[in-house]
């Protein structure tokens, strides 16, 4: 029998396609009556009406989710003044929580007696360059040219539009030597509608808008006839075949859902790519990083 999950199912495929000495269907399906195919067919069209109400359920929490972000956006700017210096924090604040959870003695020692007693520098420098360094999805994107300039990360965060549905991405830089813009975004407006009649696995974008990077003379990595280089800022590229707007819609989704509410967690290595299933990514919920196993390297 075939794969059906990596084959294309009959109704995707071309007329010409379809090659009836090829096994498309599994044997017990020959071996229904006619009243038993109607039955199935009967429950294959419940199944459709189950698509529906996914796509229902998730612009209702997508509205849901839009009511409560002002919450989550206050501790995201609280967390964004701590690490850029502008809020002070004392020991005695934070003696409940340790800088890695669940280390063994011998593994806290050695983070403790590493630490440098240095109050000359404020805040966490490079704390977004080693946050997005430390998740899979998204360190994949930079390269060696990218570093410097990710250095000049202040913070990141999302908001999310209730009406056309659709959520925006900023980053927001520093004053830095390599472009003028202090913030860039990515909007991304979000059509709902199934991935075929029978499944719908998140939202599609309808549009993607993306800051014009405004790069000072000479500091643009992919200058010098270098237009399809790689490059982590290849994302603000105007998009416009369908699969880059599907990998919008995900690292939209991983930023929302992982690594914007829980970049602590990755820049402390607690949380990793493999703890994630980011496959989920785009439908409600996020997951943490709590049951994540830790291990400090030792000499």
């Amino acid at each position: 029998m075939v794969n059906l999950v990596d084959s294309p199912l009959p109704h995707q495929m071309a007329a010409g396609d379809q090659n009836i000495e090829e096994d498309l269907f599994p044997e017990h399906v020959t071996k229904l009556s006619k009243s038993q195919a109607v039955t199935v067919r009967a429950a294959k069209k419940l199944e459709q009406q189950v698509v529906q109400i996914e796509m229902e359920f998730f612009a209702k929490i997508h509205a849901l989710e839009a009511q409560y972000q002002h919450r989550f956006k206050d501790l995201s700017d609280k967390r964004a003044q701590l690490i850029n210096g502008t809020l002070s924090v004392n020991e005695a604040e934070v003696s409940d929580v340790p800088i890695i959870y669940n280390l063994h003695e011998k593994a806290a020692e050695q983070i403790f007696q590493g630490l440098k007693d240095d109050d000359s520098v404020k805040g966490v420098p490079d704390f977004w360059l080693n946050v997005l360094q430390s998740c899979e999805a998204t360190a994949v994107l930079i390269e060696e040219s990218d570093v410097e300039i990710l250095k000049h990360l202040k913070n990141v965060d999302s908001e999310l539009i209730a009406e056309p549905m659709g959520a925006i991405l900023r980053f927001h830089f520093g004053p830095n030597e390599y472009f003028e813009n202090t913030v860039l975004e990515q909007k991304v407006i979000y059509k709902l509608g199934p991935t075929d009649i029978f499944m719908f696995e998140g939202p599609n974008a309808s549009s993607v808008e993306n800051t014009p990077i405004v790069w000072k003379a000479g500091k643009n990595p992919r200058d010098g006839g270098k237009k399809n280089q790689h490059s982590f800022f290849s994302i603000f590229d105007e998009k416009k075949e369908e699969d880059d707007m599907e990998d919008i819609c995900e690292l939209m989704s991983i930023f929302r859902e992982h690594i914007i509410p829980h970049a602590t967690l990755y820049f402390t290595g607690e949380l990793r790519d493999e703890d994630i299933d980011f496959s989920d990514s785009g439908s409600e919920g996020s997951s943490g990083g709590d049951d994540s196993e830790n291990e400090v390297m030792e000499e």
